[in-house]
């Protein structure tokens, strides 16, 4: 279900051009995402019933036709699950280790000055939504928070840079703070708990770590100090070292994305879309409702088991074979014609519904 969510998402992307539509169709993609393993519990639970066919009640033989083939395929699955399982946990573990060295980041960091503040309110327009402003402890500047937001400036650059860079880099992250971009990325976490061995996944989350730098550099350059800006961002980008915390910047990756940052920027013929139009919004929360709908119909309806059980291997016909212990205790069908159990034969005592169960 997430290789064709994420199929059906990056073609989509693919085909648009703005970051703000992109953005919106990448963000309800994720919910899509967060509601597959509900629904693959849905799956399960549906189809457990109609895996099991309607058999009656048989004497018991001497010959049993017992399928003990499917039994050794069957065995493998264990073992997947806990390879998935473990590095499941070891992705858990990588992310609790970011989140504690997201949390000491306060203790490195000082009460930001009385000028950086006021400069501050002049970026925030909505004086109530205004974010905490710290000092120190990061090499750039860099935006964190859930329920706290705050915006955390490195000292070298309170120390050298100007008013006008200082509150072009506020701007920048007030932008990821307003969209709710940490949101966004908080959910692409969680995801990548149970999708980090997934291609398709990693393209999705760096389309949107993409979408999220172009529009919180669009509003930070404003109509007029684009050129400006880009020169800032090269600058700030000269000083980043590979052993930062981190930053909302974005400058902690390969010199390619800056470039194409930076050419986005300066494009005359192309204007980034500050935000969504209403009407995109609507259409891609319907899509993303239709999806989950059509999943869950899917999965109810047994159709999604149905289509898995294509790709599971075919195994060997049964050999029939005798039970001379068991065959007292064990209804097994005395005929070849009769359906195959995989690894075990059908008790005698238990009915159909029993069985099934």
């Amino acid at each position: 279900m997430a290789t064709v969510v994420l199929a059906a998402a990056l073609t989509t992307l693919w085909c648009i051009r703005q970051p703000a539509r992109r953005l919106a169709v990448a963000r309800w993609t994720l919910l899509v995402l967060l509601c597959a393993p509900a629904v693959a519990l849905l799956t399960k639970s549906a189809n457990v019933v109609s895996a099991a066919p309607g058999l009656g009640l048989a004497e018991p033989a001497e010959e049993c036709h017992c399928d003990v083939s499917g039994a050794a395929a069957a065995g493998r699955m264990p073992a997947f699950a806990t390879i998935y399982a473990t590095c499941s946990g070891l992705v858990m573990a990588w992310l609790a280790v970011g989140a504690m060295a997201s949390a000491r980041l306060g203790m490195r960091t000082a009460e930001a000055p009385a000028p950086l503040r006021a400069l501050l309110q002049r970026v925030v327009a909505d004086r109530s939504r205004n974010p905490r402003l710290r000092v120190g402890g990061v090499t750039q500047p860099v935006a964190l928070g859930l329920l706290r937001p705050t915006i955390v400036l490195p000292d070298w650059f309170v120390e050298t840079e100007s008013e006008a860079r200082v509150e072009a880099a506020l701007a920048h992250e007030w932008a990821h703070l307003r969209r709710g971009d940490l949101w966004t990325l908080a959910a692409s976490r969680l995801l990548f708990v149970l999708l980090y061995s997934h291609p398709l996944f990693y393209i999705l989350r760096g389309r949107i770590r993409a979408d999220q730098e172009a529009i919180a550099d669009a509003e930070a350059a404003g109509p007029s100090g684009k050129l400006a800006y880009a020169e800032a961002l090269v600058g700030w980008a000269r000083r980043t070292s590979s052993c930062s915390f981190g930053s909302s910047l974005g400058l902690l990756g390969r010199s390619s994305s800056l470039c194409k940052r930076v050419a986005l920027l300066l494009d005359s013929d192309f204007r980034v879309e500050p935000a969504c139009p209403r009407g995109w919004t609507v259409a891609v929360r319907v899509s993303a409702a239709a999806q989950v709908i059509g999943l869950v119909v899917l999965a109810s309806t047994g159709v999604a088991r149905t289509g898995l059980s294509a790709l599971v291997p075919v195994t060997p016909p049964a050999v029939p074979h005798t039970h001379p212990s068991a065959a007292k205790t064990l209804g097994c069908p005395p005929d070849s014609a009769s359906p195959k159990w995989p690894g075990l034969c059908k008790p005698r005592d238990l009915g159909c519904e029993a069985v099934a169960k």
